[in-house]
C-alpha cells in the first residue's frame, strides 16, 4: 500500500456504482477518505472501509451546510460524481481543495457522430439537465484555473 494518508479526498456519491469502485481504488492507495452520500445505497461493511468517514447529506444547493461540512473535512481533493449543484459545492470547498473533479456524461456532448466519442460537442445535447451541467463544468473549469485549483 502506498502512503498517501496526508491527502484528504472527499467523494460526493461515494456509495453508488462508480463511487464504490473509486473508493476501493483510493483505499488501496492509502488516501484519507471522506464520503458524502444520501444513504440510499448501503455502506460496505468490511475492514477496508472502516477508515472511510461517512457523512449523510442530501445533495442540494445549501451553501452554508456544504461550507460547514468541508470546514470539518478540509479536503485536498473533491470528487463530485453527482454534479447537479457543482457551482455551489465548488464555492464551498474552494478554501481547501487543490483539485476539484467533476464527473459528467458523454450525453453532454450531444449524440455522438463517431465512436469513441471525443471530448467536444458534436451535436446539441438533447437533455436540458445535462446541457446545463456541461455549461457549469465549462465555467467551473475556467474559474478553477483562475483560482489555481
Amino acid at each position: 500500500m502506498k502512503l498517501n494518508s496526508e491527502k484528504r479526498v472527499c467523494i460526493i456519491g461515494g456509495t453508488g456504482h462508480i463511487g464504490k469502485n473509486l473508493v476501493e481504488m483510493l483505499i488501496e492507495e492509502g488516501f484519507l477518505l471522506f464520503v458524502i452520500a444520501r444513504g440510499e445505497h448501503p455502506i460496505p461493511h468490511n475492514s477496508r472501509w472502516e477508515k472511510v468517514e461517512f457523512k449523510k447529506k442530501v445533495y442540494d444547493n445549501d451553501k452554508a451546510e456544504w461550507e460547514e461540512i468541508f470546514a470539518g473535512m478540509r479536503p485536498d481533493v473533491l470528487i463530485d460524481i453527482l454534479g447537479t449543484y457543482a457551482p455551489v459545492v465548488y464555492e464551498a470547498v474552494r478554501p481547501y481543495a487543490k483539485q476539484f473533479v467533476l464527473c459528467g456524461s458523454l450525453w453532454m456532448f450531444g449524440e455522438p457522430k463517431i465512436v469513441p466519442t471525443p471530448e467536444e460537442t458534436q451535436f446539441e445535447c438533447p437533455f436540458p439537465g445535462y446541457a446545463k451541467r456541461y455549461q457549469d463544468m465549462l465555467e467551473l473549469k475556467k474559474k478553477a484555473r483562475e483560482d489555481g485549483i
